[in-house]
């Protein structure tokens, strides 16, 4: 271990550990049709109530599936419910106060019975995170899918400087791009950003740029920053693990390529070993099969590394091909590949090893990630004087601009968190 010196100084001390019922009326997503959602509050509705209520119809509308409406609520509920199945709305999700609770309920208002309720508490809590808790309870009861309204994305902006130097600063925002925060402003490039998969602990690994090499740091909620890889050359791009126990990331240490190294039960081990550039791992099922990028064979294509087997397969064969990014509920690659000139969004089915284009659209595409639900895939376009992040929806085959200002690279896409974090 000692000969990796200060290259894992404290990398030990980050590496962390993480560990439905549907009902008969499900909406099953497709390209024109939406259905019509209600949201009632109370009639005594506080201003927290109405500003989750806000929230809530916003999440929902961002699927493409809902039309969602406000309405505030009346004593009568179960009339009024009723009343709203005349209206068009066949669903209705009811909220209000319950001291330091929400409370929630959903109807189906065709049958005029309760489908689903409960309490979720608000104290000492941001109401937009409240709100996004509740999407992802409420999601998976009127579309058989799971939420993803509380995780969030990361990612690196252009800043233009009096100095005339480039910089690049790391962002965090909600999942839909909203209520953006500065991470990491550093006077220099820092690029590369990453989640880690404690449910409990957000932290975000990203690579800046120094005088002597490009090292690989993390950042916490607090912008609190600690130095993890210091390799000489380029030490970038971590992966994790399910369970946290196990990272690979890619660094050169002055060899002039870069390979992947893994670490796990504190030691570090070199994976790859050839004359080519190994970049942007990412860890399939818990952590046994590694995917990654390399020129090995004379241009950039996706392969598998079996952890336990030590074997490697050639994913891609054809074209150029990048920044894979891995789904475990679907189990599902995407990555970028040049098509008629421009780099667009490809998956790949593991079980059935098949392949399938996803975008057609303008604008060069790079480092995607998917979604925690596995319903959406993050990448970045490039078109013209233009850097901006973009969502492809695998269900309903739209893509999404997120209101993100600036020029954005390198978007990374988190797990859902227990609580919903925000930069303080």
């Amino acid at each position: 271990m000692e000969k990796y010196g200060l290259s894992i100084l404290f990398l030990m001390g980050v590496v962390s550990v993480c560990a439905t019922a549907s009902i008969n009326m499900h909406v099953t997503p497709t390209k024109h049709t939406k259905m019509h959602l209600l949201i009632i509050t109370a009639h005594d509705a506080s201003p927290c109530i109405k500003e989750i209520a806000s929230v809530l119809k916003k999440d929902f509308a961002f699927s493409g599936q809902f039309d969602v409406a406000i309405e505030a609520g009346k004593k009568q509920i179960n009339r009024q419910v009723k009343q709203s199945a005349l209206q068009g709305f066949p669903l209705i999700i009811f909220i209000a106060d319950a001291e330091d609770m929400v409370e929630w309920r959903l109807y189906n208002a065709l049958q005029g019975s309760l489908i689903k309720g409960g309490t979720y508490q608000k104290k000492d809590m941001i109401m937009r995170g409240v709100a996004h808790a509740l999407a992802d309870i409420i999601w998976p009861e009127i579309t058989s899918q799971p939420g993803f309204f509380s995780s969030k994305i990361a990612y690196c902006k252009q800043i233009d400087r009096d100095d005339k130097h480039d910089y690049k600063y790391v962002y965090i925002a909600d999942f839909d791009g909203s209520h953006e925060q500065l991470l990491v402003d550093s006077p220099t490039i820092n690029v590369g950003p990453r989640f880690n998969k404690d449910r409990e602990q957000c932290l975000v690994f990203y690579s800046q740029f120094t005088r002597q090499n490009v090292e690989m740091r993390v950042a916490d909620m607090c912008k609190r920053q600690r130095m993890v890889s210091t390799f000489d050359g380029i030490n970038m791009l971590p992966a994790f693990s399910d369970d946290g126990k196990k990272v690979v990331y890619c660094a050169s240490n002055g060899s002039g390529n870069c390979h992947i190294y893994c670490f796990e039960n504190k030691k570090l081990t070199k994976i790859t070993d050839n004359n080519a550039h190994n970049i942007s791992p990412v860890l399939a099922h818990n952590g046994t099969k590694m995917y990654y990028c390399s020129d090995v064979s004379g241009r950039p294509s996706i392969y598998c590394f079996d952890m336990e087997s030590q074997k490697t397969e050639q994913i891609t064969h054809e074209g150029v091909c990048m920044s894979p990014s891995y789904c475990a509920r679907t189990n599902t690659l995407a990555y970028c590949k040049k098509s008629n000139g421009i780099y667009q969004i490809y998956t790949y089915d593991c079980a059935r090893k098949k392949h399938a284009q996803l975008t057609y659209n303008d604008g060069h595409k790079s480092e995607c990630s998917w979604s925690p639900c596995g319903n959406y895939v993050l990448y970045s376009v490039e078109k013209a004087d233009m850097h901006y992040l973009e969502t492809f929806n695998v269900l309903n085959k739209g893509t999404q601009r997120l209101a993100v200002p600036g020029k954005c690279s390198y978007p990374t896409w988190s797990i859902c968190y227990k609580e919903f974090p925000v930069v303080s």
